[in-house]
């Protein structure tokens, strides 16, 4: 989930992120807005 959250920081999207590391979408999303993370634009 941190190589998420990562992966979104860097500007890739959540949906490509959780689909080049094998997991759930919402997933990331739960942990984007757990640790306040914003969405790429």
């Amino acid at each position: 989930v941190h190589a998420a959250i990562k992966l979104v920081e860097a500007s890739i999207s959540p949906t490509e992120a959780a689909r080049q590391l094998g997991i759930g979408r919402s997933t990331i999303y739960r942990e984007m807005r757990r640790l306040g993370v914003e969405r790429p634009i």
